[in-house]
């Protein structure tokens, strides 16, 4: 692959993207680090066509690097980094967007050394937009609050500049809203503000925020109306990112209500917040998650509200579902009092017997979520919600194996095409993985069905990605 980026005739050469992400993803964690060193021997590709630059990807972009695997001693140098060092100040977009996000990478990773985080610093913010947030780079930016800075910079201040001066979809015209068709597009301002967790909001500008995504509602709204009264009238990819982007607002509100919750302490807040969750439940846009959030920051009973989730996750309509498990999130997150215990162990039942019925691709999400809730609280994986999970864990192994003979099929009911099938087995071993996790920590047995799925992925005639969802443990 190296020699295919160095040569003069890359247009030759198809699916080199997808060959480079799957190399890296199938690779083990613990042998990632090693390939550090080979990995920055790819040249910095410039002066590309626009076809040939989503082949020719940086390694870096799509590198993951386990916290486990990496030596907290070791430090990357040579000559390789003094040019990536060189390209952060590059007047050539793609040059500086490369090495920014390998040097990025590599000081995520602690593999750089104190003189070259401060060079990658002076580098990083040679180039800065309106807000002083560095530019020209793929990175979000809540990053740059991660990532170091040359003294003097306030990467704070910036970013809440940013938040203050960037725009909701809704405002980018003040008498119309643009809806583009495609979908699959997460509103850039949404996903920084859920992303920067730990950065401290003044009152006013929490307040601000949450009147603009008010505002955003208002507008959006009446289109998804409109749609609602003629959607045949409506191309299905415009209903789509309408839709995407609404569950970009609702997660949003939802987080600044939960961070904040003495905002609905102010009248006029609380009855904006209070309007717009009850609009979202009139037009049928899935906002449950927004539901829970205001009954945990108004300290209201959430029992009415658990008994509408439950419902939601057995909807066909899959965008209800992930709201749904969205909001049994949210009250993992909330777990405190034993009440909140009560709570939990209800949603974890209904999602168990989501495991044990689903047969769609949303069973994958289900697989997630459940298993991010025992993350966080082992105690409530028992009775049904353990033994049907288990039991659906054991099927699993059949039901998404790739090589399926019509009998198999037949046996095993699944329907599933191969892409299904990898997202499902992907999503059942690393489930069983945290499982085993769980059981060891507890010194039990562990049970049959989470050591066939060790012994699925302990063998080499596994498919890589699906062997490293489960690390290697070493009794």
């Amino acid at each position: 692959l190296v020699d295919v980026y160095r040569s003069d005739h890359k247009s030759n050469y198809r699916g080199i993207g997808h060959l480079m992400r799957r190399l890296l993803e199938g690779t083990p964690g613990s042998e990632r680090v090693a390939m550090v060193d080979t990995l920055l021997q790819f040249p910095i590709s410039t002066d590309l066509h626009p076809l040939e630059e989503r082949e020719y990807i940086n390694p870096f972009s799509v590198l993951e690097l386990p916290k486990e695997s990496l030596d907290a001693g070791r430090s990357i140098a040579g000559t390789s980094l003094n040019v990536m060092l060189d390209a952060t100040f590059s007047d050539k977009p793609n040059a500086r967007c490369w090495s920014v996000a390998t040097l990025g990478k590599l000081y995520q990773a602690r593999l750089l050394d104190e003189a070259t985080e401060a060079g990658f610093a002076e580098g990083l913010w040679s180039d800065v937009d309106a807000f002083g947030l560095p530019r020209g780079t793929d990175y979000y930016q809540f990053v740059f609050l991660s990532l170091p800075h040359p003294a003097g910079t306030d990467p704070v201040a910036c970013f809440m500049r940013y938040i203050r001066g960037a725009r909701f979809p809704a405002q980018e015209s003040e008498t119309s809203t643009r809806i583009e068709m495609g979908g699959g597009q997460t509103v850039g301002l949404c996903h920084n503000i859920l992303a920067a967790t730990d950065v401290r909001w003044s009152k006013k500008d929490a307040r601000a925020l949450v009147h603009r995504l008010v505002q955003w509602w208002d507008t959006d709204k009446l289109h998804w109306r409109k749609w609602r009264r003629a959607p045949d009238k409506n191309p299905a990819g415009i209903r789509r990112a309408l839709g995407e982007r609404l569950a970009d607002l609702v997660m949003t509100l939802a987080a600044m209500v939960v961070r904040h919750p003495g905002l609905l302490a102010d009248d006029d807040t609380r009855i904006a917040v209070t309007r717009v969750a009850a609009e979202c439940a009139a037009d049928n846009v899935p906002a449950l998650l927004l539901d829970v959030a205001r009954t945990y920051a108004l300290e209201s009973s959430l029992d009415s509200v658990l008994h509408q989730v439950e419902t939601a996750m057995a909807s066909p309509r899959r965008e209800s579902v992930i709201d749904a498990l969205r909001a049994m999130d949210l009250v993992s997150r909330h777990v405190a009092t034993e009440s909140d215990d009560e709570h939990l162990t209800r949603l974890l039942r209904t999602a168990g017997q989501m495991i044990r019925w689903q047969r769609e691709t949303l069973l994958g999400v289900a697989l997630g979520a459940v298993g991010d809730a025992v993350g966080r609280h082992p105690w409530a994986f028992v009775d049904d919600v353990e033994r049907w999970v288990l039991t659906r864990l054991g099927h699993l192994v059949a039901e998404t194996a790739v090589k399926q003979s019509d009998d198999d099929r037949a046996r095993n009911g699944s329907e599933w095409d191969v892409s299904t099938r990898l997202v499902l087995r992907r999503a059942s071993a690393r489930l069983a993985y945290r499982l085993f996790k769980h059981y060891r920590a507890r010194g039990g047995e562990i049970p049959e069905s989470i050591n066939v799925w060790q012994t699925v992925c302990r063998s080499d005639d596994e498919f890589l990605d699906i062997r490293n969802q489960w690390l290697a443990f070493e009794p």
